[in-house]
C-alpha cells in the first residue's frame, strides 16, 4: 500500500521488441480482461495461440507464467 509514510516506491517494466520463435497470429489477437486488481479488469489487447506451452505457477509470488522462447 501506498500512503504518506511512503518514501520510495519502485516500479520495473520490461520492453520487448523482438520476434518470437514461434509467432502469434495477429487476426487473433483480441481485447480480453486484464485484472488490475482481484476486483477491477481492464480490457486489453492480447495475444492468443491454441497450441501447447510451457507453463507453471510461482508459488513465492502466487504468480502463473508461461515461456516463450524469442529468436
Amino acid at each position: 500500500d501506498v500512503d504518506e509514510n511512503t518514501s520510495l516506491f519502485l516500479v520495473n517494466a520490461v520492453y520487448f521488441k523482438g520476434n518470437w520463435k514461434i509467432p502469434f497470429s495477429p487476426e487473433e489477437t483480441t481485447d480480453r480482461p486484464f485484472h488490475v486488481t482481484p476486483t477491477v479488469t481492464k480490457q486489453v489487447p492480447t495475444m492468443f495461440a491454441n497450441r501447447s506451452m510451457e507453463s507453471g505457477y510461482l508459488y513465492d509470488f502466487k504468480s502463473d507464467f508461461v515461456l516463450l522462447e524469442y529468436e
